[in-house]
């Protein structure tokens, strides 16, 4: 399992440009919580960044999360595969309000990993830090501002 593990990390390393961290291939935004206190936040905008979200990483801070943008407002589930700690889950409607959440979502340990949908559909999924939400008192109903830093599609051949 580590071997499969680890040739997944490698072909990523490989396969997508700054998957080992480097930021030219990373986009940050914020998200501002009703209080006004900022989240630093990387942007999961294409298909490979939202498919790895916080998968092989060692933690994540307190003041940070993940922020994943979508094409259209959907049911879009989630899993845990090779997270390794919990993760607060909070699915978000395309004006910031936050439609559900799943809190203290747990690593997956085994084989298959289930998967966590929300109640109603959502445009924008944030992840933080297990208990952060809670702590911070972010819940459902509320509205978070997500700034986002000017996308670019991406060139074709």
């Amino acid at each position: 399992m580590q071997t499969r593990q680890a040739m997944f990390a490698a072909v990523m390393l490989i396969a997508v440009p700054g998957y080992a961290g480097g930021e030219e291939a990373l986009r940050y935004g914020q998200v501002i919580l009703p209080g006004g206190q900022a989240l630093h936040v990387e942007v999961a905008e294409s298909p490979i960044r939202r498919q790895l979200g916080y998968m092989f990483r060692e933690r994540v801070g307190p003041e940070d999360g993940m922020i994943f943008l979508f094409e259209e407002a959907a049911f879009h589930s989630f899993w845990m595969k090779n997270v390794r700690f919990s993760l607060d889950i909070l699915w978000m409607a395309g004006d910031g309000t936050v439609v559900d959440a799943s809190l203290e979502t747990p690593p997956c340990r085994e084989d298959p990993c289930p998967s966590y949908l929300p109640m109603a559909r959502a445009l924008y999924v944030l992840e933080l830090a297990g208990g952060r939400a809670e702590k911070l008192g972010i819940r459902p109903g509320q509205t978070l501002q997500v700034l986002l830093p000017e996308l670019t599609a991406p060139s074709k051949p």
